[in-house]
């Protein structure tokens, strides 16, 4: 061979060696010697370590904001049990009352009876776990406001009532 075709043909090699694309499955051994020697292989599992420290960082976001929501579930279930537990404690104190008041303040408890009964509807409504956390502690905290102004009324009943 003469040195006219020699020089071509090695330089085709050796562009052929820089064309590697930097992935060990593709290419031959030329192109991954020179994806070695000029840091392609560890660009590559540097990018691939940046892409699981980012996968792994939402990973710990989105544990971190499902225990938000568990913990905000929780919080809502307890101030539900707790708003039942005073519609319990409202209902015997107006049963204990009925049989004492006047006909006007009978009639103010029949008023305080309906309201505690929209009351349950909405504390129905705010077990259903199937709805967001939000929602459900929104009808809580209109279900504790409720409370307090049926409470208010029975207070006021029972100050007024002849005792037993």
């Amino acid at each position: 061979m003469t040195t006219s075709r020699v020089l071509p043909l090695a330089a085709m090699l050796l562009l052929a060696a820089c064309a590697g694309t930097g992935d060990p499955r593709d290419g031959g051994f030329i192109t991954g010697v020179t994806n070695l020697a000029s840091g392609g292989y560890q660009q590559r599992i540097d990018q691939r370590e940046a892409q699981v420290s980012s996968l792994d960082a939402e990973q710990a976001q989105l544990r971190a904001r499902a225990d938000a929501i568990r913990q905000e579930q929780s919080q809502v279930d307890r101030d539900l049990r707790a708003a039942r537990s005073r519609m319990s404690q409202l209902d015997r104190r107006i049963a204990a009352l009925r049989s004492r008041v006047s006909a006007a303040d009978a009639a103010r408890l029949s008023d305080a009876e309906k309201r505690l009964s929209k009351a349950r509807l909405t504390a129905d409504e705010a077990s259903n776990p199937g709805r967001p956390a939000a929602a459900r502690a929104a009808d809580v905290a209109d279900l504790q406001q409720v409370l307090d102004s049926v409470g208010g009324l029975v207070d006021d009943i029972a100050r007024t009532a002849p005792p037993t």
